[in-house]
């Protein structure tokens, strides 16, 4: 029998049912838990739809989703026709495929599913396993960008690179953001192992864009372009840019930006964040490398209206005034140091108030350390996400860290109100540690993060 979908909850549900987070946390990333030849006949059995679109294809370890939506919007904001490929969500699955800047209808989701799940149904080589909950997402993405005549697609890789499902495309351009230590179970112990594999996207011919990188990870990808034969533009040297505070006055900063191919004044960031001045460096340059490929330069005006305007929940988000409340996907040691800067920049008389849960499979320590010596108080919980840690030992690391007044919460939503109880004038509440405690908070406080 033909699978059907009548809701987007009937979709999560199938997807769900081919998700084994205990595998993944046991897989090692090599060719026989992971490799692209599944991925390759799946969107064979649906008319190869990933051909049906040009693609910009993005890995890395910070940033990426930022580089994704700013590249998307930029498109969009030319007049091109988009998708856009991101992970995780925050609060639907809808968020995830994106046609045009908005989450692709449920409809057309549930529809398009539909088909994935029968093409997934048709059996492979001997000992295979059916395709993941990743790619079949992905397919889905690639069939509904197909069937909705975006022009372009931004996607954005899983996990890794190399062996990402993603990693089947012919993209015209690739961007590799900034990398760092994270999924080292997974992708290798060293920034060196990690950039091999994040470098792995890089293709013959096809220009790409690295964001700044520490010198033992750009060395890597450096050698792989050159192996590949791709011509690589360098955030820091081919694209420069110079950062302040916005002379408007509003929250945030502005940027310059220099490329091989035009400079660009002036730009406004609507995302919080010294941090997004790199992001947007290299997604201005990613646009301006473009040029040849969608038939118009960017235009500074276009450029400006549109990094303004973007929003990105779950992104250093102020989500309330009272308590002044911030919302923050950071989930390893260097992406929870960049946010905790970038508050004492924006906020630097506020007392901090945190909210934290993570997900068991990331570095922990690490990823609690800063937040440990910073916060004044500290309420650790769990998303209720199969992957998130127990609170009892995230407490136990806190402490082990140094944090003094801690507690521990099972009910996420319980740690959000008592937290907020807590805090008095002066205080600043930070919600942070896992895209689905991000979301937990942002379906609990009823911010719309469509």
């Amino acid at each position: 029998m033909k699978p059907t979908f009548a809701t987007l909850a009937d979709v999560e549900r199938h997807l769900a049912d081919h998700t084994d987070y205990e595998k993944m946390a046991r897989f090692a990333y090599h060719e026989r838990a992971f490799n692209l030849d599944r991925t390759r006949r799946l969107l064979e059995r649906l008319g190869n739809p990933e051909r049906a679109f040009r693609a910009v294809h993005v890995a890395g370890t910070k940033g990426k989703g930022s580089v994704c939506h700013m590249i998307e919007t930029v498109l969009r904001g030319h007049g091109l026709s988009t998708g856009l490929f991101t992970s995780p969500h925050l609060v639907s699955l809808a968020e995830r495929v994106r046609l045009d800047g908005r989450p692709a209808p449920e409809a057309d989701l549930c529809a398009g599913m539909a088909r994935v799940a029968a093409a997934c149904a048709t059996p492979g080589p001997a000992g295979e396993e059916p395709p993941t909950f990743f790619e079949r997402i992905f397919a889905l993405a690639c069939l509904l960008f197909a069937e909705r005549g975006a022009a372009w697609a931004v996607m954005e890789t899983g996990l890794g690179g190399r062996l990402d499902a993603t990693n089947v495309l012919h993209p015209r351009a690739c961007v590799i953001t900034r990398l760092a230590l994270d999924h080292t179970h997974v992708l290798g112990n060293t920034l060196e192992e990690i950039a091999s594999e994040k470098a792995g996207i890089l293709e013959k011919g096809v220009p790409a864009v690295v964001a700044e990188q520490p010198p033992e990870a750009l060395r890597v990808v450096e050698r792989a372009a050159d192996g590949v034969g791709a011509p690589l533009w360098r955030v820091g040297r081919e694209i420069a840019f110079e950062t302040r505070e916005r002379a408007d006055g509003r929250f945030g900063i502005e940027l310059d930006v220099k490329t091989p191919r035009g400079d660009f004044d002036r730009l406004p960031l609507g995302l919080a964040g010294w941090h997004q001045a790199g992001n947007a460096a290299a997604a201005v340059g990613a646009t301006a490398l473009l040029a040849a490929e969608t038939g118009t330069a960017p235009d500074p005006a276009t450029l400006r209206g549109r990094l303004d305007a973007l929003r990105l929940p779950g992104r250093l988000e102020k989500v309330r005034e009272n308590p002044p409340t911030i919302v923050d996907v950071a989930h390893n040691a260097a992406s929870m140091e960049t946010s905790l800067r970038a508050l004492d920049a924006f906020f630097p008389r506020e007392r901090l108030v945190a909210v934290a849960g993570f997900s068991r499979d990331k570095d922990v320590s690490a990823a609690l350390a800063p937040l440990a010596s910073r916060a004044a108080s500290l309420f650790l919980t769990s998303s209720g996400n199969a992957r998130a840690a127990a609170p009892e030992d995230l407490e136990a690391e806190a402490r082990k860290r140094g944090a003094g007044d801690v507690k521990a919460f099972e009910d996420a939503v319980e740690a959000l109100d008592a937290s907020a109880a807590s805090c008095k004038p002066g205080d600043l509440l930070l919600i942070t540690g896992s895209f689905y405690l991000a979301g937990k908070a942002l379906r609990h406080l009823g911010v719309d993060v469509r």
